[in-house]
């Protein structure tokens, strides 16, 4: 590593001390854009997250609306499956599929597919029910599945 050797101000010529002085002009405007590209930055970002906190806080407020909707629907005595607007709603809230955390076999879909006899639905309104189910499942803060709300919710 060598040592810088700097030329004394004295020694220098005034082509030079201009040329040392329009570049350290230049810096600090370089410095002072710099400097208001990171404030507009930070205000931004402060903006990004106060809408993301926002954004977050009306999820929130709408998973706690939709479950306790679904409690109030699973404990209404009420026969879902006999109506097929009240079945479609209860497909989308609660599932008629199975969603327990078990070994599942070939009978846990068979309580939609005999709703879906039952109504005459179409294959692709009970693969909509069923997609529509597991984003509502799915869209709690913590992405919560159907079993993990009902253990929540002391349900069985």
């Amino acid at each position: 590593m060598t040592k810088e050797t700097r030329t004394p101000l004295a020694d220098l010529t005034a082509d030079q001390l201009e040329a040392l002085y329009e570049r350290a002009e230049d810096a600090e405007a370089d410095a002072a854009e710099a400097r208001q590209v990171a404030q507009e930055f930070y205000r931004s970002l402060s903006e990004h997250r106060a809408i993301l906190t926002e954004a977050a806080t009306r999820g929130a407020r709408v998973h706690n609306a939709l479950l306790s909707l679904r409690h109030r629907v699973r404990h209404l005595d009420r026969d879902w499956a006999q109506n097929a607007d009240d079945a479609a709603i209860y497909a989308l809230l609660i599932g008629w599929d199975c969603e327990q955390q078990h070994q599942h076999t070939g009978d846990c879909p068979a309580a939609m597919d005999g709703i879906a006899e039952k109504h005459r639905w179409h294959p692709g309104v009970v693969q909509a029910l069923r997609r529509h189910r597991t984003a509502l499942a799915k869209a709690g803060p913590n992405g919560e599945t159907d079993a993990q709300v009902a253990r929540d919710m002391g349900e069985s």
